[in-house]
């Protein structure tokens, strides 16, 4: 028979969540979907017959065959080049890898090859392979495209999902409250991704969230690497969001907005007084 192709959304391999897989089964495709009981099998999308998302458990046999130790790869990287464990600019050993993740050289070049084109990493012909940089003008940039896609994220989930998304938000903001204080601060930056994260959950449109998706990780790096030198204590940051909070609750969504770019714009004057970036000033 045809090979079957599965989506899947979210999947544990012994006990481990990895998100955002991609599993092109073949042999293993019709016990991989016999495993999977009809209640847990989900289409909200009205995806072609042959795809779902669904949540499965394999175990680590089952994973090496079908190949995704490469996206347990992947997200384990990707996990310390967000929370600043590997530096911005730094050299990528494939052996160092294959080491510390106890597995062989192909998942990690193929884990590699994946974030490259998330753009957290680097690869260089004749150099070797590094954790992303980024010069100021890129960071503006990225910063504008930021903007651009939370404002909009932002306004439709206030439009479609009103109660919801605020519900979200109150959740969230209270845990950043919680967790101001200096030895708590990789929670709060944690938290202040997933309170930005909310704007996408709730905006109903798949290619705004998948976008973003491209570039959040880039930017909670940014966010953890200039933080982490130049931000003592979050209450700026935790102030602003309590405004686009109290913004959205009134249905003021131009004053939002406003607060929204004066937030971003206020995390670029970090950037200015960075020590990697200060001397670089005009």
């Amino acid at each position: 028979s045809a090979a079957i192709e599965i989506v899947v959304t979210v999947f544990t391999v012994d006990g481990v969540v990895v998100a955002n897989p991609i599993l092109r089964a073949q042999k293993l495709a019709e016990s991989l979907t016999a495993r999977i009981s009809e209640n847990s099998l989900l289409n909200p999308l009205g995806l072609k017959v042959g795809y779902a998302s669904c949540l499965i458990n394999v175990t680590s046999k089952e994973a090496r065959e079908i190949g995704v130790l490469k996206e347990i790869a992947a997200e384990r990287i990707r996990e310390a080049i967000v929370e600043g464990r590997l530096k911005m600019g730094e050299s990528l050993s494939e052996n160092f890898l294959a080491q510390n993740l106890q597995v062989s050289k192909t998942p990690i070049r193929e884990a590699l090859s994946l974030l490259n084109m998330e753009g957290l990493v680097n690869i260089v012909p004749q150099k070797g392979t590094f954790v992303f940089s980024m010069e100021k003008p890129e960071i503006i940039e990225l910063c504008e495209l930021r903007f651009a896609l939370e404002s909009l994220a932002l306004r439709y989930s206030h439009e479609r999902n009103r109660e919801p998304f605020l519900k979200d938000l109150e959740r969230l903001f209270k845990l950043m409250r919680k967790n101001q204080k200096k030895e708590n601060q990789m929670k709060y930056l944690e938290l202040d991704d997933q309170f930005h994260k909310s704007f996408f959950n709730h905006c109903e449109n798949r290619y705004m969230k998948d976008t973003y998706r491209m570039i959040n990780a880039r930017v909670a790096a940014l966010r953890n690497y200039i933080s982490g030198e130049v931000e003592t204590q979050p209450q700026q940051s935790h102030e602003q969001h309590e405004s686009i909070l109290e913004a959205l609750k009134k249905d003021n969504i131009d004053e939002c907005m406003k607060i929204l770019e004066n937030h971003i714009i206020n995390w670029l004057k970090k950037v200015d007084i960075h020590p990697a970036y200060a001397d670089k000033n005009n």
